[in-house]
Formats: structure tokens, C-alpha cells, sequence
């Protein structure tokens, strides 16, 4: 990794971004699914892979009522 390389990763997999919020894949798939997350915004979909968007999750996550 050269110095110019962030160790924080904006966009993950969708089993990664599971593991790091506590949010199942299924779940993460129901918020895609029922147009909570935006696509482009939230997540993506790159040959095939669902990627999320850590910080757009965590901003999603504070923006949300209880």
C-alpha cells in the first residue's frame, strides 16, 4: 500500500458491509429492495456484486427515526 492508499474502504461487499454494521445480507438487501438505500448513493452493483457505501449507510443510519 503506498501513502497516498486510505486504510478506511468506502465501498464493500455486501457480506463485508454485513459483518461491519450487524445488518444481515438479507436485510441490507430489503432496504435496496424497498428503495430506502439509492442506488449510486447507498449501494451499487458491479458485475454481478452488491457493494455499499459505508459512509452513506452510517448517515443513513443516523437520519432514521426509531
Amino acid at each position: 500500500m503506498n501513502k497516498n492508499q486510505s486504510l478506511y474502504m468506502e465501498w464493500v461487499t455486501l457480506a463485508h458491509a454485513s459483518n461491519l454494521t450487524g445488518a444481515s445480507k438479507d436485510a441490507l438487501r430489503e432496504h435496496i429492495k424497498k428503495g430506502h438505500f439509492e442506488q449510486g448513493i447507498h449501494w451499487l452493483k458491479k458485475k454481478g456484486r452488491v457493494y455499499i457505501h459505508l459512509g452513506s449507510f452510517n448517515q443513513w443510519l443516523e437520519d432514521t427515526e426509531a
